[in-house]
């Protein structure tokens, strides 16, 4: 079954409004609501299977009782309707627990009823009492998201403040190792970063191709997500479709319909760029071993410029510039775009597939 999503006509007849209706949307706390999904059903997931393990026998130790009772707003998908970061531009996860105090606190009981009923719908719709499925079936309870309802009913600000402390508390003690260590920001920011290129310079159906998700497809002008309930999503003109890559979800698709359109959370095919033949190895490292490139991508890192910008910015020669520009794109380490009459570059995924804390060692140009 699908969830078909129908644009409007006169945005589908223009590529640039269709383009702009799609966003690639980076999320510390969507991924932090992933990651509890996970851990809510190790069973569906196991290719982070040591982790779940050391996560569950710390969750036991220090928060079981707050894992078990906010556990049903994440045990279908991740709960969309309290990100605020839609609309604003997000680069850590302390800035999202503002954002999701302020969110919270804002919450009005006819909101928060809507988008708990919205889980409970989908979790019927999910696990129907089918022999195939009757596991599932039998450890379905609708308790959990009535307790939740009524807390929030009770007071909604003692809600919010309990929840945003549990989340603190299990960033600190779980969450936040498992980012580090494994790079995930890099890989979301990667992610991020390669296909919002490809929709400015591809287009829309050919950076759907480039997923490389087989839950989602363009389909005779419409969008087919493929989820286990059927659904019909007619997009208005200034909606908006939110792609969040995750390291989690794998091999779930989440689909959330909110007030501005539509959050899809995919998972990052974290494989694409992550294993190099011995020959592009060398193409890479030498691209990297010389001090005027590795300024070169540290400046491009962090604004896009121009073959001439570089000049200025390096005391070098034009022609010096060229050649080592050059060198970058023949190892993929930059991209190029035409701006009018300009030839803007920037910085690829590729170095910090390679070294992930390759611009962590180097500074910040325009601090």
């Amino acid at each position: 079954m699908t969830i078909e999503v129908a644009f409007p006509t006169n945005v589908l007849r223009n590529n640039r409004i269709l383009k702009k209706s799609i966003r690639f949307v980076f999320s510390p706390m969507n991924e932090l609501f992933t990651s509890l999904h996970v851990l809510r059903n190790t069973q569906k997931h196991g290719a982070l299977i040591s982790w779940e393990l050391n996560a569950h026998e710390k969750i036991k130790n220090n928060m079981e009782k707050e894992f078990e009772f906010f556990g049903p707003l994440f045990d279908f998908s991740t709960p969309s309707f309290l990100l605020e970061l839609l609309e604003n531009s997000v680069i850590s996860i302390d800035q999202e627990f503002k954002l999701l105090q302020n969110r919270l606190n804002s919450l009005s009981e006819e909101e928060f009823i809507k988008h708990v009923s919205t889980i409970q719908s989908k979790r019927l719709q999910e696990f129907q009492p089918s022999k195939s499925k009757k596991y599932e079936w039998d450890r379905y309870s609708s308790i959990g998201i009535e307790r939740l309802s009524q807390k929030f009913l009770n007071d909604s600000r003692e809600f919010g403040e309990q929840l945003v402390k549990f989340l603190k508390k299990y960033n600190e003690l779980i969450f936040s190792e498992i980012w580090g260590k494994d790079h995930i920001k890099k890989v979301l920011i990667n992610e991020i970063t390669r296909q919002s290129i490809n929709l400015e310079k591809r287009g829309f159906n050919a950076t759907i191709i480039a997923l490389k998700n087989d839950a989602i497809h363009w389909v005779g002008h419409q969008l087919m997500l493929y989820q286990p309930f059927k659904e019909h999503v007619k997009m208005n003109i200034g909606d908006k479709i939110f792609f969040m890559p995750s390291y989690f979800v794998w091999p779930h698709l989440f689909v959330d319909l909110i007030e501005e359109g539509i959050v899809v959370t995919y998972a990052v095919d974290t494989q694409r760029t992550k294993y190099f033949a011995p020959e592009k190895m060398t193409d890479i490292l030498v691209a990297v071993g010389n001090t005027t490139r590795i300024e070169m991508l540290n400046f491009l890192k962090q604004a896009e410029n121009t073959n001439q910008g570089l000049a200025q910015l390096l005391s070098l020669s034009e022609s010096n510039i060229s050649h080592h520009l050059s060198v970058l794109k023949e190892a993929n380490l930059v991209y190029f775009r035409r701006v009018d009459r300009y030839v803007l570059y920037g910085v690829t995924p590729v170095v910090t597939d390679v070294i992930p804390s390759f611009f962590e060692n180097l500074p910040d140009y325009y601090e």
